[in-house]
């Protein structure tokens, strides 16, 4: 092999590497710029993504918190009648039954008290005393508790766990808006009697 022919085979050969080495720096950068091009893809779809939970995370359920405390505010009912922190006691002391009148004296039963107080806008509350008719001795029957105005104002209830007392306020007397006479129905000693109040000014009765 004269020197010349070697030159060329080494210059042919020179030629076939660079081309080779192009080829192979071109795959390589595509090939990353591929992968550039899917991590930017992912990297801004989960930028504008919104992930489920921190939607639950940030929500703040305050609506049915706020309507709750709505419907208590709504189901309050202001009175329509004037009712006082007194002693309302059972009509049937004034007598009127010839036959317990023993030697001119009226022989009382056994009767009840309904003691109200803390009386306000939309309540009040009340507690229920037996009394001895000889020696008015006044037995606590029925514990302290509140009664809610009901309706339009002119009726009361008491929800208990055992008693549901139910109030109405009769105008016997003819005394309204002022409240002299009381009805309760839902505790058995009360039943059928009608309590009443003779201390309002300018509507007093014996």
């Amino acid at each position: 092999m004269n020197k010349k022919t070697f030159i060329s085979l080494v210059s042919s050969s020179l030629l076939v590497l660079s081309l080779l080495s192009g080829c192979e720096n071109t795959i390589t950068s595509n090939t990353s710029e591929s992968k550039s091009s899917s991590s930017n893809s992912e990297t801004s779809a989960s930028l504008t993504g919104t992930p489920a939970n921190n939607t639950d995370a940030n929500s703040t359920p305050t609506t049915s918190e706020t309507a709750s405390s709505s419907n208590t505010e709504s189901s309050q009912v202001k009175s329509a009648l004037n009712l006082y922190e007194a002693t309302y006691f059972d009509v049937s002391v004034y007598g009127g039954q010839d036959d317990k009148i023993e030697n001119g004296v009226y022989q009382m039963d056994d009767y009840y008290n309904v003691d109200t107080s803390h009386v306000t806008d939309t309540s009040f509350n009340f507690s229920v005393y037996k009394v001895d008719g000889t020696t008015e001795e006044r037995s606590l029957i029925f514990k302290e508790h509140t009664a809610v105005f009901t309706g339009d104002g002119t009726t009361a209830v008491y929800n208990g766990e055992k008693y549901t007392l139910n109030f109405s306020f009769p105008d016997i007397h003819e005394t309204h808006p002022d409240i002299a006479d009381m009805q309760v129905t839902g505790f058995p000693p009360l039943e059928g009697v009608t309590l009443v109040y003779n201390g309002i000014p300018g509507h007093e009765f014996g």
